[in-house]
């Protein structure tokens, strides 16, 4: 028996990919930025945010641009997991489903998402 009902899938390659797009318009910091994000795992996003736009930018950090950037980040993650939750979907039940297997909450799950299941 396999239950979606509680979908989790680790979002650590959403999180890191999502912060490559959010500041990929700057690409000569763009791989300080990405250290700068791994070195600093457990810290909030929005923190993060602020403290690249202050020491990399060398602006102020304003709520209208922190408005801006967590947009981006969370369209980006959003659209990243809808395409990685199908694909990842289709390749688990194509290689693990036996016939008479119960599958409980994929396609609640897939709705939540927006994916045809």
């Amino acid at each position: 028996m396999l239950d979606f009902d509680g979908l989790s899938l680790s979002p650590t390659a959403f999180k890191d990919d999502a912060f490559r797009h959010t500041f990929s318009e700057y690409p000569k910091e763009l791989e300080a930025i990405m250290a700068y994000h791994h070195g600093i795992a457990g810290l909030i996003r929005f923190k993060k945010f602020k403290y690249i736009v202050e020491q990399f930018w060398a602006v102020f950090y304003t709520p209208e641009l922190e408005a801006r950037l967590a947009k981006r980040f969370s369209g980006y993650v959003l659209k990243g997991s809808r395409l990685s939750i199908c694909a990842w979907g289709g390749r688990f039940l194509k290689t693990f489903l036996r016939p008479g297997a119960v599958v409980s909450g994929f396609h609640q799950s897939a709705e939540r998402f927006g994916l045809d299941a």
